[in-house]
């Protein structure tokens, strides 16, 4: 399992490197450590004795070299717009929205209507067919006048 979450967590720091260095002249470590360095800054994370984060630093972490707190990685992800679930279950998770989830349970809701009608046809055509039935009829009788007046 350890190494399972090394191998994950390396390939997290590369592909943020990579995209952090996104739209330089030439993509690189390099760049996107530089990048990096400046971004957690600005957004008020630092490294060991409060100064900002060394591009060296970050460019090790891909390596899985001195990797910083959960919480930058956290804040790294929501940055450059990653998705943790990747690199937490192995592959990418469908995003489930709040509209998805209303058009199931429409679709459940409609489903249920036809059932419910269907069912009340079923009804009345098996009362009808009950109010043919002679044996119905004298057990209807036989209940008294409340009896006949429910059975109609």
């Amino acid at each position: 399992m350890r190494e399972v979450v090394e191998k994950r967590l390396r390939q997290f720091w590369a592909d943020a490197l990579r995209k952090a260095g996104e739209g330089t002249e030439r993509t690189s470590f390099a760049n996107g450590a530089e990048r990096l360095a400046d971004r957690l800054e600005k957004l008020g994370y630092l490294g060991q004795k409060d100064g900002a984060y060394n591009p060296k630093s970050i460019a090790a972490w891909p390596r899985g070299a001195r990797l910083p707190a959960a919480e930058v990685m956290f804040a790294v992800a929501i940055d450059l717009d990653m998705s943790l679930d990747e690199y937490v279950h192995g592959r990418k998770l469908e995003a489930v929205t709040l509209e998805s989830r209303l058009a199931d349970l429409a679709a459940l809701v409609t489903d249920l209507r036809e059932r419910l009608e269907q069912a009340e046809e079923n009804q009345d055509v098996l009362i009808e067919h009950a109010r043919r039935d002679p044996a119905f009829r004298d057990a209807v009788r036989k209940r008294g006048p409340e009896a006949e007046r429910i059975a109609g």
